[in-house]
C-alpha cells in the first residue's frame, strides 16, 4: 500500500480537478474548517475556463462568459466582482478581467493545489480513499470530490477496483457530453458584427465567433471559433491542419477577411448532452465519495452549474 506523509494523513478531503466546481468545492470546505487538497493534471488551474497567450494575441478558447441566475451563485460572483476578476461584459454577461482563467486563479488562491498531478487510479483503503499519480505520489482522505468529465472520472475508479452501487452507477453511465473543436485565429473584427465581440453564426461548421480584442483581453486581433457540436463529431479524428483550414475558410466569409490559423483546440467533452439534477453521493462506511462538475444540475454547462455543484458537493462532505 503507498505511504503517505504525515500532512496528507491529516487530510479530511481531496478533490479532483481545478476547474470551477473543484474550486469552489474547495474554499467551500476550507471556510467550513475542512482540511482539503485539490490536484490536477494542469500545470495551472482553470479546466474550460481557459485563456492561452500566443504572438498573435490572447485567446479565451473555452467557456467565454458567466451569467447569473441563482442567488447563491449570484453571491459568489459579487465576490469575484469585489476581487477584481470579474468585470461586466454586455448585456447581462460578465467576464473574466483578464480572461476567464482570471477567475480560477482568483479561486485557487490560498488553497493548498497540487498541480501537473495526473491521477491514475482510485483505490479503496480502510475507511478511505487513495488517490494514486503516475509518478508514484498517492493522497489518502476519507472523504473525495471528483469534477473531471464523468467517463474521465469512472475511468480512475475502474483502474482502482472501485465498484460502485450499481443505481448509482447507471445513473453516471447515462451522462454523455458533446465535443467542440475551437480554432484560434489572428483576424481582424469587422464593423459590420456586434462591437462587444460575439457573433452568432448560422449554417455551416460554426456556432459562433467572439473577438478577445473587442471582448478587452487581448491586444491582438484573435478571434475564437467554436464549431458545432455535430460537426465536431464528424471531424474529430481529421488533423489538426484539415480542421483549421475548413474552419478558417468559413470565419473568413463571416470576418470578411483573410483569417490567420493559430492553434486548434479539442474540447472533448466540452458540454454535458444529459446531466443529473445534483451531485451524485456514495457513501460507503466513513469514506463518502462526491461527484460534481457542470453535469450535475438540471441546466448542465453552465459556469453556474459547476459552480453551485461545488457548493452542494461541500454540504454534502462537511
Amino acid at each position: 500500500m503507498p505511504t503517505t506523509t504525515a500532512a496528507q494523513s491529516a487530510l479530511e478531503c481531496l478533490v479532483v480537478g481545478a476547474g470551477v466546481a473543484g474550486l469552489v468545492a474547495a474554499r467551500a470546505l476550507r471556510d467550513r474548517g475542512v482540511r482539503v487538497t485539490v490536484l490536477d493534471k494542469a500545470p495551472s488551474p482553470g479546466g474550460r475556463l481557459a485563456t492561452r497567450r500566443t504572438d498573435a494575441g490572447a485567446f479565451d478558447h473555452g467557456a467565454q462568459f458567466l451569467t447569473v441566475r441563482d442567488p447563491r451563485f449570484g453571491a459568489l460572483v459579487d465576490g469575484w466582482r469585489a476581487s477584481g476578476a470579474v468585470v461586466p461584459w454586455f448585456g447581462d454577461t460578465l467576464r473574466g478581467a483578464r480572461g476567464m482563467s482570471s477567475i480560477t486563479r482568483h479561486l485557487a488562491d490560498g488553497l493548498d493545489l497540487v498541480l501537473d498531478a495526473r491521477i491514475e487510479r482510485i483505490t479503496r483503503a480502510p475507511e478511505a480513499w487513495i488517490l494514486h499519480a503516475a509518478d508514484g505520489r498517492a493522497w489518502t482522505a476519507p472523504s473525495l470530490v471528483i469534477t473531471p468529465p464523468v467517463p474521465q472520472s469512472l475511468a480512475l475508479l475502474d483502474a482502482g477496483g472501485v465498484a460502485l452501487p450499481p443505481s448509482v452507477r447507471a445513473s453516471l453511465d447515462g451522462l454523455t457530453y458533446d465535443r467542440c473543436l475551437a480554432g484560434l485565429f489572428a483576424a481582424p473584427w469587422p464593423d459590420g458584427l456586434p462591437p462587444h465581440g460575439v457573433a452568432r453564426v448560422e449554417g455551416g461548421a460554426l456556432a459562433w465567433l467572439a473577438s478577445n480584442r473587442a471582448k478587452g483581453i487581448s491586444d491582438g486581433d484573435a478571434v475564437t471559433a467554436h464549431a458545432h457540436p455535430a460537426w465536431s463529431l464528424a471531424h474529430w479524428d481529421d488533423a489538426d491542419a484539415v480542421v483549421l483550414a475548413a474552419l478558417g475558410a468559413e470565419v473568413s466569409r463571416a470576418l470578411g477577411g483573410e483569417a490567420r490559423p493559430v492553434a486548434l483546440k479539442r474540447w472533448r467533452y466540452a458540454r454535458p448532452a444529459r446531466s443529473l439534477d445534483g451531485v451524485a453521493v456514495h457513501r460507503d462506511g466513513a469514506a463518502t465519495l462526491v461527484f460534481a462538475g457542470d453535469a450535475f444540475a438540471a441546466d448542465g454547462g453552465r459556469i453556474e452549474a459547476a459552480a453551485l455543484s461545488g457548493l452542494e458537493a461541500a454540504a454534502a462532505v462537511a
